[in-house]
């Protein structure tokens, strides 16, 4: 019933990742949230973690559980 989408915002000088789109298919209703000016969604998957440094635009990874 519903998908999840990368929001995107205008920018002339890169590909600017906003926030979450929540689109409901039944209804054609779409939640968006938006972690604010200064922050980029990228392409989420499960939660937000704090690193010692900046990790690079179009940098990608995945979460593996522990053996």
């Amino acid at each position: 019933r519903y998908g999840y989408f990368v929001q995107t915002r205008d920018s002339a000088e890169t590909v600017d990742f906003g926030g979450v789109v929540k689109h409901d298919y039944q209804t054609g209703a779409r939640t968006t949230w938006d972690p604010g000016p200064s922050v980029q969604s990228g392409e989420w998957l499960v939660a937000r973690v704090r690193l010692p440094q900046r990790v690079p635009h179009g940098f990608h990874g995945t979460w593996v559980p522990a053996a």
